[in-house]
Formats: C-alpha cells, sequence, structure tokens
C-alpha cells in the first residue's frame, strides 16, 4: 500500500469512529461509550453536544433494593448518566424561553474522585479556530442541586458564546442563572437528574416556582434590582444570604419570563450579549423600549416585586371574576352631549374610543384610573391569565407615557406632534384587539 493510500485509510478510519461515537447512540436515543483501557469511558450525549469523561460505571448487585428519586441530596454521577442530565436541563432551559431545541458548542466534563475535589466548581471556556468549547471537572458524587445550577450555567455561558467570533468570553450575569436555576428546581425538580439503582415516584406535582421562592425569603422582600445585578461578597457570603439571592432572583427572572414579549427579549438578550461591551446594554436594547435605563428597570422591579411578593394562590380570584373585572376597566361610562345638543345621555365606551375621540387632558385622568385598577387587579389574577390582564396594563402605560412626554420637553413634544396619528392609530388597534381577546376570554370562562 502506497503512503498516500495508508493516509487516506486512516482519514477514513477515524471519520468513521467518529460517526460512531457520534451518530449511532443518536439513532438508539441513548448517550455513547468508548471505554479505554485504564478503565475510564467517554460518554456522548443524544444531541453530541455533551462529552463526558470518566470512571467505568460498576453494575449493581443482584438483588439490591432501588432507593426512590429524592432520597438522598447526594447522587453519584457516571458519564453515561450524566450525559443525559445534560440533555435533560438544556432541554428544560430552552423550553423555559421558548427557545428552539438546538445543541449548540461542545461541552467537556470531566469527572473526578469526589475527595480530590475542593473548591467551587466552574466551567472553563477555550477559544478555538471554529469556536468556543466549554470545559469543566466535577467530582463523581455531588449535591443533585449543585449539580443542575452547574449545567444552566454551562447551557447559558454556551448560549451566551454562540455567535461570539473571538476574546473575551461572554459571562452570564449570576441574576440569569441564579433565576433560571430556581426555576428549574421549583418546575422540575430531581426529575432533572439521572440517577442509577433508583425508581421515580412521582405521587406529588411540581410546585410553583415562585411560590418556593416567595416561602424561601421568609417574609422579607426580595432585593432591589441593583443588588441582583450588582451583587456584593456580604450577599454571597453565608447560605442564607446567598438563598435570600437566589430566591430574588427567581422571582425576577419568573417577571421577565411571564409573557412571550419577555421570554423573546431575554432570548435576545442571550444571543445579542456579545455585541456590547456590557450586559446591561443589551438589556435594555432588547427591552423595546420598556426599559431606557437602568432606573427604569429598578422602578418597574420595585413594583413587580410587591406584587409578586403579594401574589399567592389564596388571594387568586374566580377565571370568570378577573375576566368580567377586566372586561369593566377596559370600558368607561360618561355622560355625553345628546345627539340634539340640549342634554346630555349617558354611555359606555371602551377605552379605544376615549383615546381616539377625547382630547388628551381628558383622557389623562380616566387612563391613568384604570392603569391603577389594573394594577390591582393583577394582584389577584391567576398566572393562566395575568398575560392578558398585563398586557392591557401595559398598552395604556406606554400610551401614557408616550403622551405625557410630550408636553415636558419642547423637542420631545414636537417629534410627538409629527407622531401623533401614529401613536393614536396603535394604541386603538392594540386595545381593539385585547377587547376581542376579552370577550373571548369571557365565552371560555363561561361555558
Amino acid at each position: 500500500m502506497s503512503f498516500g493510500a495508508f493516509r487516506r485509510f486512516c482519514r477514513w478510519s477515524r471519520g468513521l469512529l467518529l460517526w460512531w461515537v457520534t451518530f449511532v447512540p443518536v439513532v438508539l436515543g441513548a448517550p455513547a461509550s468508548l471505554g479505554s483501557a485504564r478503565g475510564r469511558v467517554t460518554a456522548v450525549s443524544q444531541s453530541g453536544q455533551f462529552v463526558v469523561v470518566g470512571p467505568v460505571q460498576q453494575p449493581g448487585v443482584r438483588g439490591q433494593k432501588l432507593a426512590p428519586v429524592g432520597d438522598k441530596l447526594q447522587v453519584p454521577i457516571h458519564p453515561d448518566l450524566l450525559a443525559v442530565t445534560c440533555e435533560r436541563v438544556r432541554r428544560a432551559v430552552n423550553l423555559r424561553l421558548g427557545a428552539p431545541d438546538r445543541a449548540g458548542l461542545p461541552v467537556h466534563f470531566e469527572l473526578r474522585p469526589a475527595h480530590f475535589e475542593e473548591g467551587p466548581i466552574t466551567v472553563h471556556p477555550r477559544l478555538f479556530r471554529d469556536g468556543w468549547k466549554f470545559f469543566a471537572e466535577l467530582p463523581d458524587s455531588m449535591d443533585w442541586t449543585q449539580l443542575v445550577r452547574l449545567l444552566v450555567e454551562a447551557d447559558v455561558l454556551e448560549q451566551m458564546n454562540r455567535e461570539n467570533p473571538s476574546e473575551p468570553v461572554i459571562v452570564p450575569p449570576l441574576w440569569l442563572t441564579e433565576g433560571l436555576t430556581g426555576l428549574l428546581l421549583g418546575e422540575v425538580g430531581r426529575d432533572l437528574v439521572t440517577e442509577s439503582q433508583t425508581v421515580t415516584i412521582r405521587a406529588s406535582r411540581h410546585r410553583d416556582a415562585a411560590v418556593m421562592a416567595r416561602d424561601s425569603l421568609g417574609g422579607t422582600g426580595p432585593l432591589s434590582f441593583s443588588e441582583l445585578a450588582q451583587p456584593v461578597a456580604e450577599q454571597l457570603g453565608s447560605a442564607d444570604s446567598y438563598g435570600r439571592y437566589r430566591a430574588s432572583a427567581t422571582l425576577f427572572v419568573h417577571e421577565l419570563l411571564r409573557e412571550d414579549r419577555g421570554r423573546k427579549a431575554i432570548r435576545e438578550f442571550i444571543r445579542d450579549a456579545h455585541r456590547s461591551l456590557n450586559w446591561q446594554t443589551t438589556f435594555l436594547a432588547v427591552s423595546a423600549g420598556q426599559f431606557r435605563s437602568l432606573l427604569d428597570v429598578e422602578k418597574w422591579w420595585a413594583v413587580a416585586s410587591v406584587e409578586v411578593v403579594g401574589r399567592g394562590p389564596s388571594q387568586f380570584w374566580p377565571a370568570d371574576r378577573v375576566i368580567s373585572e377586566l372586561a369593566v376597566i377596559m370600558t368607561e361610562t360618561a355622560d355625553l352631549p345628546a345627539t340634539n345638543r340640549t342634554g346630555t345621555v349617558r354611555r359606555t365606551l371602551p377605552l379605544r374610543e376615549v383615546i381616539q375621540t377625547w382630547d388628551f387632558p381628558a383622557q389623562r385622568p380616566v387612563l391613568r384610573r384604570k392603569v391603577s385598577q389594573l394594577h390591582l387587579l393583577l394582584l389577584h389574577t391567576p398566572p393562566e391569565w395575568a398575560g392578558l390582564v398585563g398586557e392591557s396594563n401595559r398598552v395604556l402605560d406606554e400610551y401614557l407615557t408616550a403622551r405625557e412626554a410630550g408636553g415636558k420637553d419642547p423637542v420631545a413634544r414636537m417629534e410627538l406632534e409629527t407622531r401623533l396619528t401614529l401613536l393614536v392609530r396603535n394604541t386603538v388597534r392594540r386595545l381593539g384587539q385585547l377587547d376581542e381577546q376579552i370577550a373571548n376570554a369571557g365565552r371560555q370562562v363561561r361555558r
């Protein structure tokens, strides 16, 4: 065999081995394992994104009693099982963000004996010619909640650098990692972690993650946005203070992701984080005008945190009452001149007609009152209808903000005058769509 033929044979053999390790397990629906002479094994996850190297798992003893999942906080970690857990966490993060379920950049884990591991476990990024790759060493036994937290961090870190072509690496803000971790621990829980010699018992439903976060705050309010965005050592120095940080971040991320608009903004935030020098700039850019400064975020969270802490199942109204109240709030009853101009007639108008036909000085007190009423209604709204109430409030609040801004600054006033027709038309259109959704919701809850 010539030297050139020998080289082609070697390349073909190497390609065949890579294909077997990566793609055959995908077809079979399980991670791939490639043993070594030193008693270590390499497992590749179903998508091929995660590669785990560790000791060969010892077979279970015949007749050994199976323990229920969740019986112990500490779990043994094996390459095959960790590869499956990685995929579960990745899919759970994408589902929570409303993102497409597709694998990203390679992530490599190496398992070490637990007694050799000291200090925090971190994910180390490395930039290669074909993009970023991520590496971490894990103990072969660890707290399952810490494992989930590490995998969430690795997933968000990977997504933030998926389109980042150069250094430095983009590190996700702590509030995002801890917030997503808190949501997954509450909503999915132990089912995220694959364990051996266990039997899964799903006798009870998972609790609401926001309720769990509120309970863990112990009656104290959540941290402010400034404290979440720039945590100091004292906030993270003990288990209690760190628990308060995670609970606050969980509530913060929960509120950001409550509606489609918020989920879209966070997806864009993760995707575009590499385009700016700091995450704050990107966060404001993707908010679609909701937040023009960090002070706006602080104000929003100051109101939202009070609402979310006070919002609980015992305070929720029945759906039919919520929709009925919403329908009333979105109208205004007023005495209007009669057609013969000799008297007045009482009419109930949709708010879109108020905005379209009344002068703004007459609109302002009505709309301010409606925004306050919607804020209060949101406190009693079950989660499944919170999006409709919140969107109604947002449309009115954005219209009020735009109109009131025009009276303070001469330049802004001139700009507003040129855009007034478009602003009114757009608000009336959005309110018309909301009225239709409210009517449909009313018919749905009365069935």
